[in-house]
């Protein structure tokens, strides 16, 4: 199963760890799902998600997503630049998630 991290494409910030999130443990999703079940841990609904290259998310509101190994520590302190440099050299970038307000959503 993958163990995926994902930083915010604007703030730069980590704003989680699947390894945090029970609905995501033990099975196999993709950065789609970990995007999804990330967002619904934050009360954010009513999004639709697209799998982008990580050069195309500039702008466009999502997250990069990295792949972890099991031995990776769990991020609990998503702002600690520290932290999110161990991220970015220790782990895989596999993708970028834009996320997408549903049409019509607030018209």
């Amino acid at each position: 199963m993958p163990r995926y991290i994902l930083i915010d494409e604007y703030s730069g910030y980590i704003w989680g760890d699947t390894a945090c999130l029970p609905k995501f443990a033990n099975t196999e999703q993709t950065p789609i799902d970990a995007a999804r079940v990330l967002d619904e841990s934050l009360r954010e609904y009513d999004r639709d998600y697209k799998q982008v290259f990580p050069h195309e998310i500039r702008g466009q509101g999502g997250y990069l997503v990295y792949e972890a190994d099991d031995d990776f520590p769990v991020v609990y302190n998503g702002q600690d630049r520290r932290e999110i440099e161990a991220v970015e050299s220790a782990c895989r970038l596999v993708c970028a998630v834009q996320r997408i307000p549903k049409e019509g959503l607030f018209s």
